[in-house]
C-alpha cells in the first residue's frame, strides 16, 4: 500500500555554468552517504531537472531527493497532488527544501445557480 501522488508544476534549475553543475554531480557521487537520485533526470545543457514520471507513490525519498538538489545548488519549486485532493509545494531554495501544504476550500454559497 502506498500514497499515490501526482506531479502538478515543477521548474528546477541550477544557477551557475554547466561545468560547475558537472564538479559538484563528482563531488556528491564521491561523498560518503551520496544519495543517487533515481526519480529526477538532469539535463546538463539546459541545467535542469525532470521528473521520470509524474506519477508515484509517496515516501520519504521524494524528500530526500529535493534535499540533495538543493544541496547541489538547484533551486525552484515542485507542486504535487495527493490521492484525496491535497496539495504540497515544495520551494528548493539556499540548500534546504521547504514545504507547503493547502487543500481546496469551496466557498459556503455556490457560485452560480442554473
Amino acid at each position: 500500500m502506498g500514497y499515490d501522488m501526482w506531479i502538478n508544476d515543477y521548474s528546477i534549475t541550477f544557477k551557475g555554468s554547466e561545468d560547475e553543475l558537472k564538479a559538484r554531480l563528482v563531488a556528491e557521487m564521491l561523498a560518503p552517504n551520496s544519495e543517487n537520485l533515481t526519480f529526477w533526470e538532469i539535463n546538463m545543457e539546459r541545467r535542469t531537472v525532470e521528473p521520470i514520471d509524474f506519477n508515484f507513490r509517496w515516501g520519504s525519498w521524494f524528500i530526500d531527493e529535493l534535499k540533495t538538489l538543493s544541496e547541489l545548488g538547484f533551486e525552484g519549486h515542485v507542486e504535487v497532488v495527493g490521492e484525496q485532493g491535497d496539495y504540497y509545494k515544495y520551494v528548493l531554495r539556499e540548500g534546504r527544501v521547504e514545504e507547503y501544504y493547502g487543500e481546496v476550500v469551496y466557498p459556503p454559497e455556490p457560485n452560480n445557480i442554473y
